[in-house]
């Protein structure tokens, strides 16, 4: 009962803060925080559950990025496209991060890692669709391809490098650790 109640609400904030013109994925969040609960097993169960939940639903979104979003862009792809996609996910994001850590005086490598790992993920395909859902296609195509050529990108290269860059990393911190 419990897990209807849960999704209920959260189902019921979010489409009352749109029929109030406001943000329901935070109308979401805070009905979900009025669900709290002080039992830790119950909440690390909880926990588990959402985290399960999520990962399902972001690899139907990334397959549903794939199938529909790709394809309807690529024709548009050309030199700027992939110049300006690349720069996206070197200069222009990992610049950024690196001004915003100076004050903590992170080694190199670790300012790398937290750029290059950084701010990404699902969020950048949910405010494509919020922009495709706004202002449409037509008109914006070059832009559209500039975005979707970007996340598959991030997507492809984010991915291959998680598991060597990560070692990598952890080996420079056990060995700084000596």
């Amino acid at each position: 009962m419990k897990k209807l109640t849960a999704g209920s609400l959260a189902v019921l904030a979010y489409a009352l803060a749109e029929l109030f013109h406001g943000n329901g994925f935070i109308a979401a969040f805070f009905g979900g925080l009025m669900l709290g609960t002080h039992t830790p097993v119950v909440r690390e169960r909880i926990q588990e559950f959402g985290e399960a939940e999520g990962q399902q639903l972001e690899l139907f979104v990334f397959l549903l990025f794939g199938l529909i979003l790709v394809p309807k862009v690529a024709g548009y792809w050309d030199g700027r496209t992939w110049l300006y996609a690349i720069l996206s996910l070197t200069v222009i994001r990992m610049l950024p991060v690196a001004l915003s850590l100076i004050g903590l005086r992170l080694p190199w490598p670790s300012v790398a890692f937290i750029g290059w790992f950084g701010p990404r993920g699902i969020a950048s395909i949910l405010y494509l669709i919020i922009v495709f859902i706004t202002i449409g296609f037509t008109g914006y195509e070059q832009m559209m391809a500039i975005i979707v050529l970007t996340v598959l990108l991030s997507i492809f290269l984010h991915g291959i490098t998680a598991v060597p860059l990560s070692r990598l990393y952890a080996g420079r911190a056990a060995s700084s650790a000596h």
